[in-house]
């Protein structure tokens, strides 16, 4: 979970990924922190593959 120590998450994005971690625990025990190390993981994967996609300008060229 190392993406998550190392991203700036503001406050209002701390609070909906309170209310969705509540929201899934309360469906089934443990989907809660399920969802929040999903999250990392994906954040962790962006880390690794940031920039390795192709930039579009504004104009449409690359």
């Amino acid at each position: 979970m190392n993406g998550c120590e190392s991203i700036e998450i503001t406050q209002a994005a701390q609070d909906d990924l309170l209310a969705a971690y509540w929201f899934y625990e309360h469906q089934q025990a443990g989907i809660g922190a399920y969802f929040l190390n999903s999250l990392c993981a994906d954040i962790d994967a962006l880390q690794i593959s940031a920039g390795v996609h192709i930039k579009v300008q504004p104009s449409g060229a690359f």
